[in-house]
């Protein structure tokens, strides 16, 4: 789908969304193409295991797989390709690696939280300004403190039809 907006630059909620949706297919699309290059380089020099296959295809931090790739061309066993890279190559299989990875998880879910949160809370400003409604600085900085998704989408829905920015709240609180 080819997305074309007359106005590019004033923040529309279709650009917006577009932009978001962009920036997030650049990440994926580079952990993906780092993720196939290394598995074909290693189907070329030695036979790799299916666990170690699916080690390598769910990673998506940048710097291991950055790592992973540049090891690719000396290693000579998949065993050196995982060596000393991270804090839980050294505890793999125990107690604590599942600690970790808990804690791993919890971090990314909150991470992700938060970005969507500062998402929507740019676009509620966007949008405003798009239409032209002045927004005063303590309205600006409460929107930009919101971490309640609910509370944003609400805002972000008002923001079409209010006759003045601080009416978002008065109307959804």
């Amino acid at each position: 789908m080819t997305f074309h907006n007359f106005f590019p630059g004033r923040g529309t909620l279709m650009e917006c969304a577009f932009l978001a949706g962009k920036e997030r297919g650049r990440v994926n699309s580079w952990a993906e193409d780092r993720v196939n290059a290394i598995v074909r380089i290693l189907d070329k020099t030695m036979p790799v295991s299916g666990e170690a296959r699916q080690r390598i295809m769910a990673c998506t931090d940048p710097d291991t797989l950055t790592r992973w790739l540049d090891r690719t061309i000396h290693v000579r066993s998949i065993n050196e390709l995982f060596a000393d890279g991270s804090p839980a190559d050294n505890l793999r299989g125990t107690l604590l690696e599942r600690a970790y990875l808990a804690g791993k998880a919890e971090g990314e879910a909150e991470s992700r939280a938060d970005a969507y949160a500062r998402g929507l809370a740019t676009g509620i400003v966007r949008v405003l300004t798009a239409r032209g409604l002045p927004l005063c600085e303590e309205a600006r900085r409460r929107i930009m403190a919101c971490t309640d998704p609910d509370t944003l989408t609400r805002w972000l829905d008002a923001t079409v039809h209010v006759a003045y920015a601080e009416a978002v709240f008065a109307e959804y609180p």
